[in-house]
């Protein structure tokens, strides 16, 4: 992995937190910062799925998706300008000082050992995800070369050919339909915009810079899911991040999402299986604790929406999961108008459910 590499890493990161922090804003959420990162990522793909949808299956130039995200990550980046910017004039010091310290008691999960425990407890929790990424780019076993010429090719001629997804990744020949089980995803037209706009080889935006991401936002998520399992107790929310390390590190079986992830983590069912499954499923949990009933219902939703633009068979399989979950809850709770509520929430998955059929027949 090289410092370019980085750098782009990073520069994903930076725009996932940015996006996450408008999102938390607009819906009155005081989430920690990693929270921001790993939900960030779900409304950046959305609102990437919204824009470059239309233009994939109008069979517009590269281009010009390239300069309407532009357009857009400008009008983001002016948000959070904005945002901060008022937060930070709106309240005198005594008052930013008293949110820092909630902001960082939210993040840490009630930690009241200091800050020198604080940042020993940060930094323990990088250096466990940093080790994973270092694992994933030291592996030199492909996994699916198949696969990886899925990717890397559609990246490749789309990026030549000034295409989204026009033209065949093996062969290089014209598409005069495009592929139906690929048609709805914008993942990879997402990397062959970054490839177009930067120059970075699609080799690697695909399999270093894009799948290092996919690693660090999953972990992230499990420390999410740690800090709500163990609140105020930050020695097993870390012991819980390193038991799932170690059980991934060990799990080499094509049956299993580690394989995915740590062998090709690139590809939409890497996504599916480690970020979109679990990250759906720390929402429902959240919610399941949580007092701003509307507000995690529109999380629900947003994310939602970005699943159906990551991986077609979140179409299916997040939906069919999700219920597994929320059906024994209301039951439980006799919570009736969350059938209500949870239908709208995934919404998403039904519309471009039947848009899908529709195009099909």
């Amino acid at each position: 992995m090289t410092l370019r590499s980085v750098l782009y890493i990073f520069a994903y990161l930076l725009l996932f937190y940015m996006t996450g922090s408008i999102e938390c804003g607009l819906l009155k959420l005081r989430e920690n910062h990693l929270f921001r990162l790993v939900y960030g990522y779900f409304l950046y793909f959305f609102l990437f799925f919204l824009v470059a949808l239309p233009m994939k299956l109008l069979r517009m130039p590269l281009s010009v998706l390239a300069l309407s995200w532009c357009v857009v990550l400008a009008f983001l980046a002016a948000v959070f300008i904005r945002q901060t910017a008022a937060a930070f004039f709106s309240r005198n010091r005594s008052q930013r000082r008293e949110d820092l310290v909630r902001e960082e008691e939210s993040a840490l999960r009630s930690v009241r050992k200091g800050k020198a425990y604080a940042v020993i407890y940060c930094a323990a929790a990088f250096l466990l995800i940093l080790a994973m990424v270092l694992l994933y780019n030291s592996n030199q076993e492909n996994g699916a070369w198949w696969d990886a010429s899925y990717y890397i090719g559609d990246v490749s001629t789309s990026v030549f050919h000034n295409s989204i997804s026009g033209y065949d990744p093996y062969t290089g020949a014209y598409l005069e339909d495009l592929k139906s089980e690929y048609q709805f995803e914008v993942l990879q037209n997402h990397s062959a915009v970054v490839c177009f706009l930067t120059g970075i080889p699609p080799l690697i935006e695909v399999k270093t810079v894009l799948a290092s991401v996919h690693v660090i936002l999953f972990y992230s998520i499990i420390v999410l899911f740690a800090q709500a399992f163990f609140a105020g107790r930050p020695g097993l929310q870390l012991l819980f991040l390193l038991a799932v390390e170690f059980i991934d590190f060990w799990s080499y079986n094509t049956h299993v999402r580690a394989q995915i992830l740590l062998y090709r983590a690139y590809e939409g069912k890497a996504v599916l299986a480690n970020i979109l499954i679990y990250g759906m499923l720390y929402l429902l949990v959240r919610r399941m604790r949580a007092q701003k009933e509307k507000a995690w219902w529109w999380m629900l939703f947003l994310s939602a929406g970005a699943c159906c633009g990551l991986n077609m068979t979140s179409l299916l399989l997040v939906p069919v999961l999700a219920m597994a979950v929320l059906v024994p809850y209301i039951l439980g709770t006799r919570q009736w108008k969350w059938l209500l509520w949870s239908g709208l929430s995934f919404s998403p998955f039904v519309v471009i459910g039947i848009v899908y059929i529709g195009m099909l027949m």
